[in-house]
């Protein structure tokens, strides 16, 4: 219940706030919930809003959608990593 309200709050955030704080709320997701796919997805949402129009659009999306994977995979090593985030009872499930 808790990550469909967050989702909820984060997709009307992506269309309200700015997106640097989009960006951090997302991040936030990330280290409250167990596979966040939801990163990837909204991430390519703001980008699409508050990216600028060029003749190869196409070439940056792809660049860009690998780029959100690669951090989103690093954050996932990172996170397990993290010896006070190995306690279960943290984490949202």
């Amino acid at each position: 219940m808790k990550r469909i309200v967050f989702d909820i709050l984060f997709i009307i955030s992506v269309f309200i706030l700015p997106w640097w704080f989009n960006v951090i709320l997302a991040l936030i997701g990330v280290f409250l919930f167990d596979k966040f796919y939801e990163f990837i997805l909204i991430l390519l949402i703001i980008y699409s809003l508050y990216s600028i129009n060029e003749a190869s659009e196409i070439s940056h999306v792809i660049i860009v959608a690998m780029i959100i994977n690669a951090i989103y995979f690093l954050v996932q090593v990172f996170k397990s990593n993290i010896s006070f985030y190995k306690d279960n009872s943290i984490k949202f499930k």
